[in-house]
């Protein structure tokens, strides 16, 4: 019996959501017949995994056109059961170009908030026509409650076609850390794009902010971008460089063995993978309240949520190192919310139990 052909649209996404997409359209590969098509950063990312694939660019109104045109003949050629559209670009190219029976077996998977950012789509198609066109959709899975939010409210989705399903982490992989004792001050980490972003600089602030109070306070930076002479040269400035340890680009867990605590600022991820890896690791988090962030941390439970500027965070530091004992016995709420949430297989069978679905849905006689 041949498997369900199922045809997958991919937009471009911040980094951390970018893993979560590849992680869904690595497993649909090799449960269903799968054909991809991705911006070239994606499509070529994907090569090894040997799929059929093919670029496209669903972004601007020419690119826009020349996506469609291209998502049209790949749905004559390829004839597919059922559509999975990664982000807002992707779902408009496809609900707006397939027919009502076909858009109702579209899946369609949201990871960022706002679908008219960057160009992505005009504001006034998203204001006139966007909510129309969600309304055709089969199901949508969102990475996250606000998101979800925003579209009960203000594209009129109705609550019964959406489920919040976080992006998966393998915690098998992640592990359970164990902080060394004896430490003379707080270890904070972050992680992260080094890029146009402003995540890392408010980082680096509310460290200056503690180091009046906590002399013996250190950052350990990790990740890799554009910006790593500028980020170096920025902690020289604030006269935190003694202070200041960049990791480069290394896995999780080895920025989390040095640290008593992970800070997340707002950024251009809306939820980045550091954050749900550190719940799988037990590592306490300070976090800004604001977002994805906000949906995830429980004030007290498993992390500390504060104002989202560096006088925040720095206060956030310092009230978790004042009962830093009591954060890491908290690993276990934490660990516990990553086993409930974030485990990538239970999340993988959530959204592929909507493949299944749509599919019984679209094979029902009409009327049934």
């Amino acid at each position: 019996m041949s498997r369900p052909r199922v045809l997958m649209l991919l937009s471009s996404c911040s980094d951390s959501m970018r893993h979560a997409v590849f992680q869904v359209v690595a497993a649909a590969n090799e449960r269903f017949e799968v054909e991809v098509l991705a911006p070239d950063r994606e499509e070529k990312a994907l090569r090894p995994l040997g799929m059929q694939l093919k670029s496209w660019k669903p972004k601007g109104a020419y690119s826009m056109l020349l996506a469609v045109a291209a998502l049209r003949k790949t749905v004559k050629r390829f004839d597919p059961d059922l559509i999975h559209a990664f982000g807002y670009p992707a779902a408009v190219a496809g609900l707006g170009s397939v027919s009502r029976m076909m858009a109702a077996r579209t899946l369609v998977s949201l990871h960022d908030a706002a679908p008219e950012s960057g160009g992505a789509i005009p504001k006034k198609f998203v204001e006139r026509r966007l909510p129309s066109l969600l309304g055709h959709a089969g199901f949508f899975i969102c990475s996250y409650q606000s998101l979800a939010e925003r579209l009960y409210s203000q594209f009129g989705v109705d609550r019964s076609r959406v489920e919040t399903i976080p992006p998966g982490v393998a915690l098998s992989r992640v592990g359970e850390i164990t902080r060394p004792s004896g430490r003379p001050g707080p270890r904070i980490g972050f992680w992260g794009q080094l890029g146009p972003d402003n995540a890392w600089e408010t980082a680096l602030l509310a460290v200056s902010k503690i180091l009046p109070d906590h002399p013996n306070a250190q950052i350990w930076v990790a990740g890799t971008g554009t910006l790593v002479s500028r980020v170096r040269a920025r902690a020289q400035e604030l006269q935190i460089l003694d202070q200041f340890h960049l990791l480069g680009d290394v896995e999780l867990r080895q920025l989390f063995a040095q640290i008593d605590v992970l800070l997340v600022p707002v950024s251009r991820d809306p939820l980045p993978a550091a954050l749900l890896e550190a719940f799988a690791a037990g590592v306490p988090v300070v976090a800004a309240n604001r977002g994805a962030l906000a949906d995830f941390v429980r004030e007290r439970e498993t992390g500390w949520l504060v104002e989202p500027d560096s006088s925040g965070l720095a206060a956030g530091i310092a009230d978790l190192w004042a009962r830093v004992d009591e954060a890491w016995r908290g690993a276990a709420v934490q660990r516990a919310q990553a086993a409930a949430d974030f485990d990538r297989e239970s999340v993988l069978d959530r959204t592929f139990g909507h493949y299944r679905r749509l599919l019984t849905d679209a094979a029902a006689p009409s009327g049934v």
